[in-house]
């Protein structure tokens, strides 16, 4: 990147972007010249072809053990905010919660990197086909960004796939991210998710506690999450963006 990064975009008629941080970062990094040739175009999926259909309200679901679900790789951006969930939900014992992890990582490679089963967490797998159900049948929907790693301007700028199919999952969003990274900013302004900047433990449980206890606040990030899906990551929408900026050049 720092060899052509900025020749190309300079080359470049159009930048498209998934979101407005990764816009304000090259901003920074290259000044307006650049910033005004992009379009943010944010991830986007068919809402008929992921939004499952949950037989079961959120509401009328809820009993113990409380499932948390996080699906995907782990890797260096996810892997510290993981192993902090996985402290959080091995310590709360006043409560029944279990956290799922669904990875295509063999169990030897999480244990390699530090995550461990235990009576609280739980490895399994699923292909990718079954993810909206599976995202379908948790509690909370667990989305994670890590502190100390080796990009933060990576973590800075990112907003994860997944986080489109958890929009649309009709289930509470849990981000646990640092406070400088675009998907809290996201989260907080659109309102679609709790949220816990800071590596801190304790504020983990009692946001985890918050979201199985408080129907009225755990409903109206549902509905938020979904209102946010409709705005800015519908495929139908985004792909009609996508294709006039081929006519217009």
């Amino acid at each position: 990147a720092s060899l052509f990064e900025k020749k190309i975009l300079s080359a470049a008629s159009t930048i498209i972007v998934t979101n407005e941080g990764t816009k304000n970062f090259y901003h920074r990094e290259y000044g307006e010249k650049i910033s005004e040739k992009i379009i943010v175009i944010h991830n986007s999926v068919l809402p008929n072809a992921k939004n499952p259909r949950i037989s079961t309200p959120w509401a009328e679901k809820k009993k113990e053990p409380y499932t948390i679900i996080f699906t995907g790789r782990v890797s260096w951006p996810q892997l510290g905010a993981i192993k902090n969930l996985v402290q959080a939900v091995n310590g709360m014992d006043e409560t029944k919660i279990l956290f799922k992890l669904y990875s295509p990582m063999p169990k030897e490679h999480l244990n390699n990197i530090g995550i461990f089963e235990s009576q609280k967490v739980q490895f399994s797998f699923a292909p990718p086909q079954d993810m909206p159900k599976v995202q379908g049948e948790a509690d909370i929907l667990f989305l994670p960004l890590s502190w100390h790693t080796q990009s933060q301007a990576i973590i800075d700028t990112a907003t994860p796939g997944k986080l489109t199919d958890y929009l649309i999952a009709g289930r509470p969003i849990l981000v646990h991210a640092p406070a400088s990274s675009f998907l809290i900013k996201y989260a907080r302004e659109n309102n679609f998710a709790a949220v816990v900047a800071e590596e801190n433990i304790e504020s983990l449980r009692s946001s985890i506690r918050k979201l199985i206890s408080d129907e009225k606040f755990a409903r109206e990030l549902v509905d938020n999450a979904q209102k946010t899906f409709a705005r800015n990551h519908d495929a139908n929408k985004n792909s009609k963006i996508f294709a006039g900026i081929f006519r217009r050049n």
